[in-house]
């Protein structure tokens, strides 16, 4: 186990690595991180594992902390390792003592038992919506809920229609003027973040903005969805007032769960911890997916 400086990584092995690991994730492909953080890396072997360090500096403080549009990092590592025996090497050394306030989110996939952890260090149970779109559309539709169904009817007899759209810069300023006083102070570090994701998912073709406009053209929502090994993560969303009050959301992601629907893809609704959310993810007939977080203090 190496701790390496991001200078020194070789991102090359680093994604072939998240290519055939154990659970392969958007968050810990290298260029998603480079978009989301400054980060430095523990590294196995030759580039057997890995685990990925977002940190920050603070006077003479250094924290490890889970980046904006990074849900889960941690662990990565191929099918033959066992992840657990890596795990207590991680927290057994030195390097998460090394920083004043630590928090890593694993995968879902992931089971660490609390006795591998640090004395100080705690874990807790976060909760992530997913949907299952194997299914044929039609099946998958009649089981969204009753209100689901009738904030899709009343979109249509709206006459609201989506488009596929790559003006990021709208949805942004949407977002900043109806939602951003609402989730308390977001610093400039955030949107300068979403537009570097968006620029480099739609150069690698794996990105897709939506829009939602009413019968006279006006904006009322925006969704950006990536897609990486049949998992379709949704990433940023905005919406105005109009587009809020009859959920143009919805339609949003009625759209994406019509146009995959029969394949092998998992929709990820990327978060769900707050209950009038996670509601509203699950109105969609979406399961949680319960995964750990573990933090100091």
């Amino acid at each position: 186990m190496n701790f390496v400086k991001h200078a020194n990584i070789d991102k090359a092995k680093w994604d072939a690595l998240v290519e055939i690991s154990t659970c392969p994730s958007l968050y810990l492909l290298s260029w998603y991180l480079d978009a989301t953080c400054h980060w430095d890396a523990i590294v196995w072997g030759d580039y057997e594992a890995v685990i990925p360090l977002p940190t920050k500096r603070f006077l003479f403080f250094k924290k490890l902390y889970q980046p904006i549009f990074v849900q889960k990092s941690g662990l990565c590592c191929k099918t033959n390792k066992q992840p657990t025996l890596l795990l207590k090497e991680f927290f057994n050394s030195n390097v998460p003592r090394q920083f004043s306030s630590f928090r890593m989110h694993f995968s879902h996939e992931l089971n660490i038992p609390k006795e591998i952890l640090p004395k100080k260090h705690k874990i807790e149970t976060k909760k992530n919506y997913s949907l299952d779109l194997s299914q044929d559309y039609p099946s998958l539709q009649r089981q969204f809920n009753q209100n689901r169904k009738r904030n899709l009817k009343k979109a249509r007899e709206l006459g609201w229609k989506t488009e596929e759209t790559y003006n990021i810069e709208h949805a942004i300023k949407m977002y900043k003027t109806h939602q951003a006083k609402k989730q308390g102070k977001l610093t400039k570090d955030v949107f300068i973040a979403i537009e570097s994701i968006f620029k480099e998912c739609m150069q690698r073709k794996m990105g897709k903005l939506v829009l939602c406009k009413n019968n006279t053209g006006d904006e009322l929502s925006y969704g950006f969805f990536v897609e990486y090994h049949k998992r379709i993560y949704y990433l940023f969303g905005a919406m105005n007032d109009e587009g809020r009050k009859h959920s143009a959301i919805s339609l949003i992601f009625n759209d994406v769960i019509r146009n995959h629907a029969g394949g092998d893809f998992i929709l990820d609704f990327e978060g769900g911890n707050l209950e009038g959310i996670g509601n509203y993810f699950a109105s969609f007939n979406s399961v949680v997916e319960e995964y750990p977080c573990v933090h100091y203090p």
